[in-house]
This record gives C-alpha cells, structure tokens and sequence, in this order.
C-alpha cells in the first residue's frame, strides 16, 4: 500500500514539473511500481501458488529495474547541472560497485556457488542485489558530496529513503545467506515500507531550484577528494590481488576487476585532463575578458564627471580618476605614495570642519555600509561624497569613494527653501482661502484664510482627503466628479460652491478651482481659491424675506398701476381713433405722415398716399337718414383697411390711405382693389328696401416723385380724387386716378359736388 499510495501522489508532482526533473520523476515512480509488481510476484508464489518460487524469476528482474530507475532517478533529481554534466561520478559509481563486486564474488558467493552447487547464472543474478546496494551506495556518496550545503528537504528525505533501501536491502541478503527469512511479520519488511513512504513523502515535498554554487571553501577540498577517489578505490582491490596471490594466486574475479578498474581509472583521468583544459581555455578567455572588462571600467572612471577613487581596506589609493584628481589637486608623488594617513590630512585641510572628516573617514572605511553624506569645503563649495564598500566572496577589499560637486544643487535648493517660504508667507497672509490638492484629493496647503472659514487647523487638515473632510457625504461624488474634470483641464471661475465647515455648518464661497502641472506637463494637483459669501448671502436672505413681506403691497399696487396704464392707453387710443369707424382719426393720421416724411431709413423712402371721398354722402344721410350714412362709411373703412394700409378718416366722408414703399402702380392696384370690394357691397333700407350706394372717388399721389411735403401730398391727392369725380361723369373715361399738377384749377372740386346727385338714389349704380 506505501509503494502504491507513493505511486498516486506522483502523478501531480510529475505534471507540475518540467525538463530533467520530470525525468527524475517518473524514473523513481518507475522504480516504486516495479518493486511493487515484484513483491506481488513474490507474495503470489508464497500465498497462493503451490510451486516453491524459482530463483532467478520473473521478480528478480523487476526487482532490477526498480534498482536502475532508482540508479537514474537520484542523480536527475539532487545534482547540480554542472555536476550532473561531469560523467566522472558515473566511472566512481562502477568502480565502487566493481570492488564490492569483487569482494563479494571472492568471499560471499563464490564459495556458497560451490557449497550449494548453484548455477552461474543464479550465481551472477544473486550477486546483483549487493552490487545494485553499493552502486545505490556510490550514488549517495557522489550526491552528497556534489550537492551544496544546505541540503533541501526534499533531497534529505530522498537520501534517507535511499540508505533505508540499502541498509534494509543488505541485511536481507545477510539474513538469507546465514540464515532463514521469515515471509511473514519479519521486521526488515518496516525498512522497505520506511522506504516506500519516505519516497511518498518526497513527492509531495515542494519542489526546490536545483543550486549550482557551492562554497569557495568547500571547492578546495572536493577537488581534492575527486583526485583522490580513483587511487582510494583501487587501494583495497591491490592489496587483495597482493593477499590471494600470497595465498596461491588470485581468482580471475579478483583479476578482472583489477583489470577494469584500472581502465575505469586511465578512463577518469582522461576525462579529468580534458576536463582541466577545458577550464585552462576558460580561464583565458575569463582574462582577457577581465582584462577588457578592467580596460573599459577604466575608460568608464576616467569618462564619468564624478570623481571616484579606489581604496584598500586601510584607504590606500588603488586607483584614481582624473577629475577626483582636479577636485582636490592632488600631487602625482602624494598618490604614488599610497600614504592614506597622508591623502586624508590633504583633503582634510580643505575641509570646513578637517577633524570631524577624518573621524569620519576612518570610521566608514571599518564599517560595510553604503554611507552618502555631504562635505562643506573652505573655498565654498559643497561635496557629496558617497562611500561604497568593495565585497568580493563575502570578502571587505576596499571601497570605493565617489565625489561629487553639488555646490549649484544646494544653492539651486535654498533658493528653493527661500522661494517656498516666501510663497506660504503668501498664502497664509492671503485674505481668500487657498487650498492645494494632490491629484488623489489629499490636502497639500490650507492657509489662514481655510482654517477660518472651515474651523479646521491646518495641522488636521494637512494630509487627509479635502472632499471627505470638507463636504456633506451626499454630495461628495458631485464633488469628485468636479474635481476629476478639473484635473481633466476644465477650471471653474467664480463657480459658487456650498461646503460644510468643522462643526458641520453650510459655508458657501466663489471659488476658482485650477490645476497645476509638474515639470513634464503632467496633472499634478489642483489649487482652489475662493472667497467666503457665507454673511453675505444670509444677508441675502433677510433682505429676500423682507422684499416677500414688500411683495403684498407691491402687487396691489401693480394691479392698480395696471389698471390705470390700461384706462390711459384706452383714452390714447380713443383719441387717436375715428369711434365711428375705429381708424385713425384726423390728428393722428397727420402725426403718421409726419413721422413717415421724417424717417430717413432707405427702405423707408417711398410711399403712395391716396385720397378717398365717399361720393353722395350728402344725399344718402338727407334721403335714408344718418344711420344708413354711418353704414356706408364703415363699409368703406373696411374696404381701405386692406393691404397693410394705414387708414385714417381725415374728416366728414373723406378718408387717407398711406401706403408704405407702394409706388403709383401699386397705388393704383390697391385703388382698383377698394373699389372692387365696393361693388360686392348690398346695403339696403330697411324701410323702403332700397339700395344704399357705397361709391367712392380715389386720388394718388406719391412720395417724393411727386410731392415731398405732406401739405403737397395731400393737395395733390385731393386734386386727383376730384379730376376722377369729374372723369366718372364722361360717357368715356380714361385714367381719373392720375395726378395732376398742385397749381390745378379748383374747378373739378365743383364738377365734384354734382356727383352726389348723379350717384342719388336710382341715378346709377347701386353698391
């Protein structure tokens, strides 16, 4: 169950992992099942089987392979890569297992071959497991001694499953050739059982990088041993070969491997000469790449504007650069000599302050720490020195000292430190509350003025989160939202922002909110700067609810006001207006024309002014009474409010028509319109059914081809209009609606009076 619960847990390990590692993987899962399958095997012959359980079988050659898989396994699995590249801990593995062969053969088997009269063959494979035991053996002993300390907690639970394989592995073979194994319950079944769970373990150990460094110290001595393991190995086997042949004459098993291990060992040492000049060519291509390496971070120090020296432990000089030279102006003599004593007290004349410098010097140089700090010279300039320690292997060498002139840095920095303090003198002087943010809304600045207005120190402001501390928590996302637009680049200018102060009070300000910008032109905060409106806003408000107790008053006074202004302009339009037919009356129709004639617009220019007398109003108002007269003169009223016309009754029956930008044409049609509309009109007495007639006569003039006053306007229309009266009494008439000239006798007015008797009752038409 151990080797099969091992099995299971190896599948995860083996997919979790790659390359040689996976191989080392599946070769101890390989080792795992094959032991397993060899001890069913086993159990098969001795449980159910009645065979007795040939030797060799089926089981000892799975038995075989587990011990390969294992052989293959523990190297893939603990070795470095460089290690594991090195054949020659395969050629010390065989020899190991050769010489333990040997010995085994010689003392162990050999004589029971000829006691029990077994066959070779039998022989060869009992002979195996002993082998297979010390080569597992060797294997440990190349891995322990390849594998860097500390050893990994999975490599130590792979080495113990190993050895308890071995040493369970040995005592078994003891115990079978003095004595009986007992099937069951013998107790060397809990060594392989320990083996199979420690194997189980292993895989469920984390896997860990496989080192290549071991400790420099370490090198000397395994290089050592590596020269000394072939001549160890074949020590044991010579003096055995010198015993047997004393005794009468070695075995050719003992001839045989001191055969093979002295070819394993020319083998080895072959290897290790190619070996030693493979690393004879890299440690010449390392010096000359080391030389080229020292040759450019020469180049490197000489080209660099900092001065760097070198220094032993004691502060001796190693190496110099040229401007660390011109920084202190060194003799050539006084760095040949590498006097650090003397280089010190050099520098140290220079200093400030020359007592604590050495002190200082002699105390970096003892310790192992980076330490950068800063010297005052005496000429005024100010240094950065920075001390670095030299560690090779672990190893204090020297340091390495770099020099640097920050005079324009420090004096750029206090004018800084001068500006900066200037600029909060500034703020906290200002009258209006200055804040500055930082792009995540942590407050930078928070000035006088702030610390008023919200009751907020500026200790205790400084450093937290400006919308958090600053504005009621319903409103904070509207605020952040204002504050990402204005890092977008939208500043607010006198934006009116209501806050809340320390003791949770509305404050409201006129804020200008912008961003500032680093140095590379990227978002760097937001500075706000408003005024506080909170008492002028109350007052606001007080002086709002008294115009409300106003506002009563003031409306009825309005509605009266309104009142009135409709009763004034009612009486101003009814003194402009004709009550009978609701057209300007005469003043007003002359006031019209006198603004017209006074405006000087262009496209006022022009105008066409017409003059209409209702004809036989005379004999209608005498023959069907006043009443039937006011008819007529609405229906003509009605009949000239056409056209856009401006219509005024300019007295008695007579009328004005202004025509704005008509010229004679236009008058003449709009002429021609009114009568027209005339001619549709039935008016009847309601007494004797008679038709009412609704005659009118019509003359133009036109502004200023014709006239350019309104006295001659209307002079000349009114000419015109009797020269149509006296045309309309021809049996043939022409055009009566023409102009004639101002000077025009006065007879067609007279020619005039007689058309109401030809236009009375039943003496022409009717309309």
């Amino acid at each position: 169950l151990p080797a099969l619960a091992g099995v299971c847990l190896a599948v995860p390990a083996i997919r979790a992992s790659r390359g040689r590692e996976r191989a080392g993987l599946i070769a101890l899962t390989l080792a795992l099942l094959t032991w397993q399958l060899g001890d069913w095997t086993f159990s098969y012959y001795e449980y159910f089987s009645s065979a007795r359980m040939p030797f060799p079988s089926v089981a000892d050659a799975l038995y075989y392979a587990g011990y390969v898989a294992v052989l293959a396994a523990v190297p893939l699995l603990v070795l470095p890569a460089r290690r594991l590249r090195d054949r020659r801990w395969i050629i010390d593995a065989a020899m190991l297992m050769l010489v333990a062969g040997a010995a085994a053969w010689e003392y162990l088997v050999h004589p029971i071959i000829r006691q029990e009269g077994r066959t070779a063959f039998s022989a060869a494979v009992a002979l195996g497991y002993p082998l297979f035991n010390v080569g597992l053996l060797g294997v440990l002993v190349v891995a322990l001694y390849a594998t860097p300390r500390p050893y990994s907690r999975r490599t130590l639970v792979l080495f113990a499953a190993c050895a308890v394989q071995v040493v369970t592995e040995s005592l078994y073979t003891y115990v079978v050739t003095v004595s009986q194994y007992n099937n069951i319950g013998d107790p060397l079944e809990v060594g392989w059982l320990a083996a199979y769970l420690l194997i189980g373990i292993f895989f469920v150990l984390p896997a860990e990088p496989l080192a290549d460094r071991v400790m420099r110290d370490e090198d000397d001595w395994r290089s050592l041993v590596g020269l000394l393991v072939p001549y160890a190995v074949v020590l044991p086997v010579g003096v055995v070969a010198i015993v047997e042949s004393v005794r009468g004459g070695a075995s050719p098993a003992i001839v045989g491997a001191v055969a093979a291990i002295g070819l394993l060992v020319v083998a080895r040492q072959i290897m290790t000469l190619r070996q030693n000049k493979a690393m004879l060519r890299a440690a010449d291509a390392n010096q000359r790449e080391l030389r080229r390496g020292s040759s450019t971070l020469r180049a490197t120090l000489e080209a660099t504007a900092d001065g760097i020296a070198v220094v032993d432990r004691q502060g001796g000089p190693l190496h110099v650069n040229q401007r660390f030279r011109d920084i202190w102006g060194f003799p050539r003599e006084l760095l040949e000599a590498r006097d650090h004593t003397a280089l010190h007290a050099f520098m140290a004349a220079q200093m400030a302050d020359p007592s604590q410098f050495i002190t200082d010097a002699d105390a970096i140089i003892a310790e192992r720490v980076d330490s950068p700090d800063a010297i005052q010279l005496l000429d005024g300039r100010t240094m950065e020195r920075f001390l670095r320690p030299l560690v090779i292997d672990g190893d204090l060498i020297g340091h390495v000292l770099s020099v640097r002139d920050i005079s324009e840095r420090v004096h750029a920095e206090r004018e800084l430190h001068r500006s900066e303090d200037r600029f909060r003198t500034l703020l906290q002087a200002a009258g209006s509350v200055i804040i500055a943010m930082a792009v995540d809304g942590r407050i930078l600045e928070f000035n006088t003025a702030a610390e008023t207005m919200f009751r907020v120190r500026r200790g205790d402001a400084v450093g937290n989160d400006a919308i958090g501390l600053l504005v009621e928590e319903e409103r904070r996302g509207e605020f952040r939202a204002m504050f990402e637009s204005v890092l977008a680049g939208h500043d607010l200018v006198a934006a009116e922002i209501q806050t809340t102060d320390g003791d949770g009070s509305l404050r409201t300000a006129h804020w200008n909110v912008t961003r500032w910008l680093d140095a590379e032109g990227r978002p760097a905060g937001v500075i706000a700067a408003g005024i506080d409106i909170s008492d002028r806003k109350r007052a606001e408000e007080q002086l709002r609810a008294t115009l409300d107790e106003l506002s009563l008053s003031k409306a009825k006074l309005d509605e009266n006001s309104k009142q009135l202004e409709y009763a004034l302009a009612a009486e101003r339009e009814h003194a402009r207006t004709d009550p009978l037919t609701g057209a300007l009356n005469h003043g007003a129709i002359s006031e019209v024309l006198a603004a017209r004639l006074a405006d000087t617009r262009p496209e006022a220019a022009a105008f066409s002014l017409v003059m209409i007398d209702v004809d036989g109003m005379k004999a209608v108002n005498d023959t069907y009474g006043h009443h039937a007269g006011d008819r007529v003169l609405l229906a003509v009223s009605g009949a000239l409010s056409r056209s856009g016309a401006v219509v005024g009754r300019y007295g008695g029956d007579e009328f004005i028509a202004m025509l704005d930008g008509a010229d004679r044409a236009t008058a003449q049609r709009y002429c021609d319109a009114v009568e027209d509309e005339l001619e549709s009109v039935v008016l009847t007495d309601p007494g004797t059914g008679h038709h009412i007639p609704a005659n009118v006569s019509l003359g133009v003039a036109v502004y200023p081809d014709e006239a350019e006053t309104v006295a001659d306007l209307i002079r000349l229309s009114d000419s015109a209009m009797y020269a149509f009266k006296r045309e309309r009494q021809r049996p043939t008439g022409g055009d009566g609606a023409g102009a004639g000239h101002v000077g025009d006798d006065r007879s067609a007015k007279m020619v005039g009076e007689l058309v109401p008797l030809l236009t009375a009752p039943g003496a022409g038409r009717t309309a």
